[in-house]
């Protein structure tokens, strides 16, 4: 724990120089001069997982199992190209991290709605909308 805050101490010294997820320059936007606080990939997943949620929101569609194991497979192409870059097969590109990323916050968000919307037919089941203070 004390190693981890160290580093997020020494990132934060240098922002506006590396991003604070990878510290490596290369692999950030730079706007005006400056290294954007994270790297391609990063920003493509926040990004495009706003943008489901939004676009969620707005169309309030409920989502079945069926679209989860396809939200799940959007993860995989991430997993081989960092996986890979990790062990030293390849050196990914700033167009494959921002594509594999944004795959990833797709397929992510469709998780994260899902479960929200097990948990919410849980807990408002049969019109009890105490049943969290029920629980304690």
């Amino acid at each position: 724990m004390i190693s981890l805050l160290i580093l997020l101490f020494h990132r934060l010294k240098y922002i506006g120089s590396i991003p604070l997820c990878n510290g490596i320059a290369q692999r950030a936007p730079h706007i005006f001069g400056y290294c954007f606080i994270l790297c391609w990939r990063c920003t493509a997943i926040y990004i495009t997982a706003l943008l489901t949620f939004i676009y969620w929101h707005q169309k309030k569609t409920v989502l079945e199992a069926k679209k989860v194991v396809y939200a799940l497979l959007l993860w995989i192409p991430m997993a081989i190209d960092g996986g890979l870059q990790t062990l030293g097969v390849w050196e990914s590109t700033n167009i494959r991290r921002v594509v594999t990323g944004g795959l990833f916050g797709i397929g992510f968000m469709i998780v994260v709605l899902y479960v929200y919307q097990c948990l919410e037919k849980k807990i408002y089941k049969g019109g009890q909308k105490d049943v969290l203070y029920k629980m304690r």
